[in-house]
């Protein structure tokens, strides 16, 4: 599968925010397409406290209160690179 489009919808200053327990700021939204026939949204790009770089996928509660990935990478070494581009992308078009 390969990344044909991004899409990233930054937050500004005023409204990012600060996870509750961590000191990570949600810096933006992104949606991704593949091979243009598939569109991932509502993935938050996150920078960790030491500037790490953070994508968490999109998540449903559900009806007894658990939470859980809509969407999920089943190879870590996809996920790397999916993270990457997106990061890459911020940093050279948004930020």
């Amino acid at each position: 599968m390969e990344i044909t489009r991004i899409k990233i919808i930054p937050l500004k200053e005023k409204k990012q925010a600060y996870y509750k327990r961590t000191n990570d700021l949600l810096i933006a939204f992104a949606s991704i397409v593949f091979d243009d026939v598939i569109i991932l949204h509502g993935i938050k790009m996150i920078e960790g406290e030491n500037k790490q770089l953070i994508i968490e996928m999109p998540k449903h509660k559900m009806k007894n209160g658990m939470v859980k990935d809509v969407y999920h990478f089943l190879n870590s070494e996809f996920r790397k690179q999916i993270k990457q581009q997106l990061f890459d992308f911020y940093y050279k078009n948004v930020a």
